[in-house]
């Protein structure tokens, strides 16, 4: 039956693969890739992804060294790391509940609509949702072993999920929240192999996070840090994840279908809410505790309207489970025991027909192309951005630029004249230091460069030094 669900899983989401055209995000990131250079006389790597740490990118060259440059042979890997989730989450579900449990929560992520858009986005989520489940999964062997290797292993697949998206971050803070909420786990606190896994997973994750602090105007954890810090109230953020086609036509929000069907979303609160009197279970409290770290972290900050609903992801995967679980219970009759003969089947044939309906829709929705973002060059992007903001003559117009200055300047790297446009975007913004950074930068780089010079003047009536 795993072996079957796995087909399906595949198939939903190579025929997106297939299908769907190349979206902005797969764009620049194939952009970003296509600068790594393995021969030696022009080796080049790269430290970062667009906006996130690095892997998604040599996934990414990988796939196309490996199956070719088409749209289709690009996102191969990544429909492999989609479809291979499935896997961890069938052994999550047994180890917590079931084999039954653990089937059902697979065959409902098979054909997840979310799960299986993402699987063949060419981006950084899906590698992040499956190291996140290995993860999930690994901390409860960990915690039951509390042997060496476990731990190790458990170091390693938190630095690896760090490097596909640095929202592991949080689930590291979240496995330490379950950690010292629960009385069972809490002497772990003074186990050294805890932090040896911590330390296996910093040392992996390092190299990112220096560089990010020593270049931190113009890395990831400057947009990030800004995100988190600009307000915080209730948003639809995370209610978006599940109920993302009902929220769209009650809060006019953007209309997307990279959310889960609202059927299947409706099933992932329900179980998760149902599963709240089965925590004295300690596996079961630690889904518990990430599902609800996420879902409520994403609904009250960052508060901003940028509809990320994505952001909260990880939460779906203990609700996938949750959702295994009662599905087992419906399918086996748990709720009908009185029943006899064609009835007493009845529930089952039912929890069939759900998920055959969910995998209908995997395949219609595979089978819409989008909106495509054409394939560019570094060299071309790099003209086209400039080319803009020459053209640019008033704040809102830089405004708009300064996200794809960033973009740009990750996929090539140092350049005095995306320094110098970095540097009025941020003067335009009020924020100083930001555009000090960027001065000196494109300074350093080409110390005749007269918007760098323009920009630091404008500074310098602003303040009244400039180093």
């Amino acid at each position: 039956m795993l072996w079957f669900i796995l087909a399906v899983g595949f198939g939903v989401r190579l025929l997106g693969a297939w299908n769907g055209t190349l979206k902005y995000d797969e764009s620049t990131h194939l952009t970003c890739a296509e600068t790594i250079d393995l021969r030696p006389q022009y080796f080049h790597l790269v430290f970062r992804s667009v906006d996130h740490p690095l892997l998604s990118v040599y996934v990414l060259r990988l796939s196309g060294y490996l199956f070719g440059d088409s749209n289709f042979g690009l996102r191969i890997l990544h429909v492999l790391f989609g479809t291979l989730t499935l896997i961890p989450i069938f052994f999550l579900g047994k180890k917590v509940f079931s084999e039954e449990a653990g089937l059902w929560a697979a065959a409902l992520l098979a054909v997840d609509q979310f799960h299986q858009i993402w699987s063949y986005f060419a981006v950084e989520e899906i590698l992040l949702l499956f190291f996140a489940t290995l993860v999930l999964l690994q901390f409860l062997r960990a915690m039951e072993s509390k042997t060496r290797g476990d731990f190790l292993t458990l170091g390693v697949l938190l630095g690896f999920a760090y490097l596909a998206k640095e929202t592991a971050i949080i689930l590291i803070a979240v496995l330490w929240l379950c950690v010292l909420i629960d009385p069972k786990l809490r002497p772990m606190i003074r186990n050294p192999l805890w932090y040896l896994a911590q330390g296996v997973a910093l040392l992996i994750a390092l190299p990112d996070i220096l560089w990010n602090f020593f270049n931190y105007y113009e890395g990831f954890f400057y947009r990030d840090v800004g995100l988190m810090s600009e307000t915080v109230g209730i948003s639809s953020r995370a209610l978006r994840l599940y109920l993302g086609e009902i929220t769209h036509d009650l809060t006019g929000g953007p209309h997307t279908p990279s959310v889960s069907h609202w059927p299947a979303g409706l099933l992932y609160l329900g179980a998760s809410i149902g599963a709240w009197p089965l925590r004295r279970d300690w596996r079961v409290q630690v889904l518990m505790i990430v599902f609800l770290s996420f879902f409520l972290f994403f609904t009250f900050v960052p508060a901003r309207a940028s509809n990320a609903w994505w952001w909260g992801s990880i939460s779906l995967l203990p609700a996938v489970i949750f959702a295994g679980n009662d599905m087992h219970r419906f399918a086996a009759g748990a709720w009908s025991r009185d029943a006899t003969g064609v009835w007493g089947r009845l529930p089952e044939v039912m929890a069939v027909m759900f998920v055959c309906y969910l995998g209908l829709n995997a395949v219609f929705t595979g089978l819409k192309t989008g909106i495509g973002a054409p394939r560019r060059s570094a060299a071309q992007l790099v003209k086209e951005v400039l080319a803009d903001a020459q053209r640019a003559s008033t704040s809102k117009e830089m405004f708009a630029l300064d996200w794809r200055l960033m973009h740009t300047l990750h996929i090539t790297g140092p350049n005095p004249d995306l320094y110098a446009y970095l540097a009025r975007v941020a003067y335009e913004r009020k924020q100083i230091k930001r555009a000090e950074y960027f001065v000196h930068r494109s300074l350093a780089l080409d110390a005749s460069n007269q918007l760098a010079f323009a920009t630091a003047r404008l500074i310098g009536a602003t303040k009244t030094t400039v180093r």
